[in-house]
């Protein structure tokens, strides 16, 4: 019985109200898709699912061509871009100008940087020089 009693006040405990969003600190975001305006140059839209409660104070997107999961710590990224301003907006666009490789797949990721923390979206790719 004490079981029983425990596992219904875990289940419990652990619903929530499922129109209630759990605001986090950090930024949840996506990258929602690419334009392919050159052989060097690609645009790419990213947004916003929730903009977290820490202020941005970087932002941007960082690519590789053998990596999935770029990150910006690494010294072998094929490239990154910074903005120069915070977002504004829960939609961003933003046109790289790169020498891409032909053929090549590259991994583009969103990131955002707080005081106390680095946040990516979920890699995606895009063949930018077929």
């Amino acid at each position: 019985m004490k079981r029983l009693i425990f596992l219904l006040l875990i289940v419990f405990c652990a619903c929530k109200d499922s129109g209630e969003l759990d605001i986090q600190p950090y930024p949840y975001l996506v990258i929602s898709k690419f334009t392919i305006n050159s052989p060097e140059n690609v645009t790419v839209d990213a947004r916003f699912i929730q903009l977290g409660t820490d202020p941005i104070l970087r932002h941007g997107f960082v690519w590789h061509w053998t990596q999935q999961t770029p990150h910006l710590n690494e010294l072998n990224n094929d490239g990154f871009f910074e903005m120069d301003s915070p977002p504004t907006d829960t939609n961003i666009s933003q046109e790289i100008s790169h020498q891409f490789l032909q053929n090549q797949v590259y991994f583009f990721r969103y990131y955002t940087m707080s005081a106390t923390d680095t946040t990516y979206s979920g890699s995606a790719s895009v063949i930018p020089n077929p």
